[in-house]
């Protein structure tokens, strides 16, 4: 197991955010269904290891070519359908979710391989579809195979469990002749990822239609125009960072869109609510993040910014009073049980963390005592620990450190340019 000694340090300076992983996800698919060929920008090797898994699998099922010129990914579609490809989907939840109705609109029967906790996380909802419609899931412990072809129609998805499921039938959904209705049922979150999803297809000239906040029209016979993307920044990504400078550091964030659909924007109202200063440097698209003085816990609301949760965790020890994130049920069943495995990584280092089914109290302290800690496999998580080093007192031993390249390959580097420490 690969681990890494993190130093105390304050961090400050600038950094260029990377481009936002769930645009380039979108965009990808998207670009693989076009009349012609498309062109992704900016094109950057550091988004991540799930990233390079969505495109090598679209390649792998010959549904299109890719090609990267300078700094633009270009995808040419094939059509050259292949069934009954073994796809590794890796860790990424986002391929696996994404791509197995996709796979179906096209009649295509195909195994998916697994790593992590990926093939355990929740996929009862397209066990429900798949009966349903006389489709075949098959699910163990080694693969998920999709066998039948995806029709047209009505369908009725639980909201409350990822807006991944609703997204990716859209996808595929938007492929097929006739029109298809999708019912959410129950709460909705996350919707501001199936607003990215719908804004996505709306570039290549698809048009999906909310009838209601709860009723999604997909028109059937559409056709995707190929077209050129130029991706927001990532502010997930960029919340490490911003929380980083919230803990007593300056940051200045650059390429960040301030009208972005991403819900994780949220995390500038979030850090100037609990008493950070943030300066929006209109002029060149970036943002200036600093604080003096100590933060103040608040409540949060994370249904819709379920990947704020571990950073927001380390911001409430930092802050004085108590912070509670609540509506976080579906963190169970992230790429680590983010409820539990969060709490118990930073009890590790010093914390004080109650937390239930649904919510995650922080006690602030101010400091971690730091120690030796495990990121679960989780990118979040190590990226979190990380960050945990601005405020503690010792240095932080970190068991699997690498996962980070789940979603930044470049992580570590950012963190040391802005003056983190890491020994050896």
């Amino acid at each position: 197991m690969e681990t890494i000694n993190i130093k105390p340090s304050k961090l400050n300076g600038s950094i260029d955010i990377q481009v936002s992983k769930s645009d380039v996800h979108r965009a990808l698919i998207a670009s693989s269904f076009a009349d012609g060929i498309s062109s992704l920008s900016p094109w950057q090797n550091d988004i991540g290891d799930d990233i390079t898994i969505t495109e090598n699998a679209l390649v792998n099922l010959g549904i299109c070519n890719s090609n990267i010129r300078d700094n633009i990914l270009e995808i040419t579609p094939t059509k050259n359908y292949k069934n009954n490809s073994i796809i590794d989907a890796g860790e990424s939840g986002t391929t696996l979710r994404f791509l197995i109705p996709i796979v179906a609109s096209l009649s295509l029967d195909t195994t998916f391989l697994g790593r992590g906790r990926l093939l355990k996380r929740p996929m009862h909802i397209y066990n429900d579809i798949w009966k349903k419609n006389n489709l075949e899931l098959i699910q163990t412990e080694q693969y998920i195979k999709t066998i039948g072809t995806l029709k047209s129609g009505q369908y009725f998805i639980d909201g409350s469990i990822s807006s991944q499921f609703i997204s990716a039938m859209i996808f595929a959904l938007s492929n097929l002749k006739n029109d298809s209705t999708i019912h959410i049922t129950n709460k909705l979150e996350s919707k501001p990822y199936i607003d990215m999803t719908i804004d996505t297809l709306k570039k290549f000239s698809i048009d999906v239609l909310y009838k209601d906040e709860k009723t999604i029209f997909i028109k059937g016979g559409q056709f995707y125009r190929a077209t050129n993307i130029t991706f927001d920044r990532d502010w997930s990504h960029a919340a490490f960072f911003v929380c980083a400078a919230a803990m007593g550091g300056r940051i200045e964030l650059l390429g960040l869109n301030k009208n972005s659909l991403q819900g994780d924007k949220s995390i500038i109202d979030i850090v100037e609510n609990m008493g950070a200063i943030v300066i929006d440097n209109n002029i060149d698209n970036s943002i200036t993040v600093y604080n003096n003085n100590r933060l103040t816990g608040i409540d949060i609301d994370i249904s819709n910014i379920p990947d704020l949760a571990p950073i927001l965790s380390l911001l409430g020890i930092y802050a004085s009073g108590k912070t509670r994130l609540y509506n976080a049920k579906r963190l169970k069943y992230k790429e680590s049980d983010r409820i539990n495995d969060l709490a118990n990584m930073l009890r590790d280092i010093g914390a004080k963390i109650e937390t239930s089914d649904d919510e995650i109290v922080i006690e602030g302290q101010g400091s971690l005592l730091g120690g030796r800690t495990n990121s679960y496999g989780d990118h979040r998580l190590a990226m979190t620990a990380a960050m945990a080093s601005i405020i503690s007192k010792n240095d932080i031993v970190l068991d699997n450190y690498k996962v980070v390249s789940k979603s930044s390959k470049n992580f570590f580097n950012q963190f040391l340019s802005l003056g983190g420490k890491i020994d050896g």
